[in-house]
């Protein structure tokens, strides 16, 4: 609701490969059904990294998501998965 009501706000969603405790497609199924217009699901965005629930305690996997990060604070999705059609 809140990217439909502020077109400023964009949305990065992460999620761990192996993560037990927050499945990944359940997540961008509720979140995709939730966010109504095209506009703002191009203002959401998915990241995916290698590991569990807590992805970050491996090396290659923090780095990346540190460059994803930086990335969409500064206005571009690198190599993130938009949730437009």
């Amino acid at each position: 609701m809140a990217l439909a009501q502020n077109h400023d706000l964009k949305a990065l969603v992460v999620h761990g490969y192996h993560d037990l405790v927050t499945n990944y497609f359940l997540t961008r199924y509720v979140l995709e059904q939730s966010v109504l217009g095209p506009d703002a699901r191009k203002r959401l965005f998915f990241g995916n990294y290698e590991g569990g629930h807590m992805f970050y305690l491996r090396s290659a996997s923090r780095a990346e998501f540190t460059k994803d990060v930086r990335g969409f604070f500064e206005g571009g999705a690198n190599g993130l998965q938009s949730s437009a059609p």
